[in-house]
């Protein structure tokens, strides 16, 4: 961990290096007539289209209908000391400017997209979609959206990314998106924003290229709702972070046939990243998942971390670990580490589901699983090879209060490593053989029937 932390710094200190680079001889351009100079701009657009490389555009208090797309090594920030200003859905609607690399059709609020890979920073803005009116499930709606670019996203307001009424079941609506997929881009670093009322998800990293640090977010969802699963925070297909210290809640899909995670990290194989995915300290409540790794691994000496997040209120598990057989090449859901966590309360499930092999499951304080397990090595998710899941897991010095199991296992004894264990107040504290113990009403496999973790599924693409 500490080595991706440090990782981590150098990247940012080459970022910044190379933005000081761009930054020699500078200037400031500023929008609106807050503050009395010889140039000013009426739009943000014109005031980036006139700048350079390092320049800085300093935008005043204000409604400004527009979007907004960046193709320099420039900075974009409200005003210190004055009210953030806001860009909004402009007359006529949000249209497409840009496309995925899965070739969706997306409108940006912000794009930044370098002609050539660039940093950009963005910081103290309001980006709202509200009365945006979209229609066109095929069109992605996107509030912040870096594609092959690094930089800063930072101290802004994200919200609304969301159809109207009878069109919010698209699942196409991201606060904030970062989308690099070549490898050595910049890093991005996503810090103190906060990401409200959004379609589908509210930051997403996608693709090899997209590194760097995701910390200090607040991400509310539309809380519980019939009409999609959403994800807080979700790292996918290759992207890496350090996701640390964000309070992620309100994320819950009712009919439970899919599952909403507040954080999630979906077909990130060993083989696409130089360092693993951090996620610690973090502060999720309300949802079916708090932490999903799905279709993830590490590799022996080189662990996914999962470390010290507080997760309450959770339905189907606190930290879910589970094996991908659907996505090429399949993804073992192995070698994660998942220590000091503290899970409070989980009301349908497991307080933490292993559904894969070779991970470490230690001095977690699990509390409240009354209605099945605290910790569940899980035989129901099928290895790439073919094997049944929930094997050669070392679960030790966890602390488990009030549970219906303490630790349930489907694989039978002897093929985890399973002690010492603090288990008190729990109907079993270990069974073997059994997926599905519960007291109370049986669940009957509900939960392995669900397609676990296609919540994961990234932008436009998840049922």
């Amino acid at each position: 961990m500490m080595l991706l932390k440090a990782c981590h710094c150098c990247i940012l200190a080459a970022a910044a290096l190379a933005f000081t680079v761009h930054a020699a001889g500078a200037h400031t351009l500023r929008v609106g007539t807050c503050v009395v100079r010889q140039q000013t701009f009426t739009t943000i657009q014109s005031a980036v289209d006139a700048a350079s490389d390092g320049d800085a555009i300093a935008i005043c208090p204000g409604t400004y209908p527009e979007q907004v797309s960046v193709t320099k090594s420039i900075a974009l920030r409200g005003v210190r000391g004055m009210d953030a200003p806001q860009v909004v859905v402009p007359a006529g609607g949000l249209v497409q400017n840009t496309t995925m690399t899965n070739a969706m059709a997306t409108a940006a609020q912000i794009l930044v997209d370098p002609a050539t890979p660039g940093t950009a920073n963005i910081s103290g803005l309001v980006v709202d979609a509200a009365d945006n009116n979209n229609t066109d499930c095929n069109l992605e709606l996107v509030g912040i959206y870096y594609k092959n670019a690094g930089g800063t996203i930072k101290r802004n307001t994200v919200k609304n990314q969301i159809g109207p009424s009878g069109y919010q079941n698209c699942r196409n609506g991201v606060g904030i998106l970062v989308e690099n997929a070549t490898v050595g881009t910049d890093s991005v670093t996503i810090e103190s924003n906060s990401v409200s009322n959004f379609d589908k998800n509210g930051i997403v990293m996608l693709l090899p290229g997209s590194v760097g640090t995701i910390a200090r977010n607040t991400v509310t969802g539309i809380g519980p709702t019939t009409i999609l699963a959403q994800n807080g925070i979700e790292l996918a297909y290759g992207a890496t972070a350090n996701v640390v210290l964000n309070t992620v809640s309100d994320l819950l899909y009712t009919p439970e046939t899919f599952g909403s995670s507040g954080i999630i990290i979906y077909d990130v194989p060993s083989t696409l990243y130089q360092s693993p995915p951090v996620v610690q300290r973090n502060t999720i409540s309300n949802a079916q998942f708090g932490i999903a790794v799905d279709g993830a691994n590490g590799v022996s000496g080189n662990m996914i971390q999962v470390f010290a997040n507080t997760i309450s209120n959770v339905e189907w598990a606190g930290v879910g670990i589970y094996s991908e057989t659907g996505v090429t090449p399949a993804v073992n859901g192995d070698f994660i580490n998942v220590v000091n966590n503290k899970i409070t309360t989980t009301t349908i499930y497991d307080g933490i589901d292993v559904c894969g092999d070779n991970n470490t499951i230690s001095k977690n304080t699990v509390t409240d699983s009354s209605t099945e397990s605290a910790i569940h090595l899980d035989a129901l998710c099928e290895q790439a090879n073919g094997d049944a899941s929930g094997t050669s897991n070392t679960v030790s010095n966890n602390r488990v209060t009030t549970a219906c199991v303490g630790i349930l296992s489907g694989p039978p004894r002897g093929q985890n490593t399973i002690g010492p264990n603090n288990i008190t107040d729990a109907t079993h504290r270990t069974l073997f053989g059994s997926d599905d113990f519960a007291c109370g009403p049986a669940h009957a496999r509900q939960k392995h029937n669900k397609a676990r973790g296609k919540s994961g599924l990234p932008v436009a693409l998840s049922p």
